[in-house]
């Protein structure tokens, strides 16, 4: 493996290092809006979701590329995304495994940071064991009935949308029975409580579903 720069990695870095000594807010940014306009800044000069498709809103940049970026952000350091989860995570697990009807309903949203995203995977009594969640989806019909809670969600106070995993078959052997959805946090049914930690700060929030909806057609791949 060849780990020196190239020139065009050098002519990348300078383009890259004059944008974001000109453009990286000089405070800290404070509200959710600073931070969506400040994301909205970095995705309009294609530096959020550049190892995406082109197709999706991407760049299909190298791994090189996206390293420079990172390099250069954290030399001034410069404010990370407000979507990272969504860019990081979520979006890249439709891409691959979502259909043409839900890439065209959410990945440009996750990219503009139009939508945020968060995780629900983790349990209080499973941590992240996820053969030992016990959050139930329950089939109604044209949805999907959610009961459960999550915890440690990143996030989870400022995020519309999350990709959720719950038990589908509680049947089914534990590593079994279990579905990936894609579900909407701004419904009825659905409580976030911030964990505020020493710091004072609360990044993790512990989420509680009480007869929440996740619509068939926002489920992952195979059902179980």
């Amino acid at each position: 493996m060849d780990l020196h720069f190239t020139p065009e990695d050098i002519s990348f870095r300078m383009r890259v290092r004059k944008w974001f000594e000109e453009n990286a807010p000089k405070q800290e940014l404070k509200t959710l809006d600073e931070r969506k306009a400040w994301h909205r800044k970095m995705y309009d000069a294609g530096f959020v979701g550049m190892g995406w498709p082109k197709e999706y809103g991407g760049k299909n940049a190298r791994p090189m590329e996206q390293a420079i970026v990172a390099d250069e952000m954290a030399r001034v350091s410069a404010p990370s995304t407000v979507n990272g989860l969504g860019i990081s995570i979520c979006g890249p697990t439709i891409i691959v495994h979502g259909t043409e009807q839900q890439k065209q309903r959410f990945l440009k949203k996750i990219l503009t940071a139009e939508e945020i995203w968060c995780q629900l995977f983790s349990e209080p009594n499973a941590g992240s064991d996820l053969a030992s969640l016990k959050t139930r989806a329950e089939d109604q019909g044209d949805y999907f009935e959610i009961n459960g809670q999550k915890v440690w969600t990143s996030g989870g106070f400022i995020a519309d949308w999350g990709i959720l995993l719950a038990r589908t078959d509680p049947h089914a052997p534990k590593h079994q029975g279990i579905s990936f959805f894609l579900f909407n946090m701004r419904q009825p049914g659905v409580e976030v409580r911030p964990l505020k930690q020493i710091t004072a700060n609360a990044d993790f929030c512990e989420v509680f579903f009480t007869n929440a909806r996740a619509e068939k057609e926002n489920l992952i791949g195979q059902l179980n």
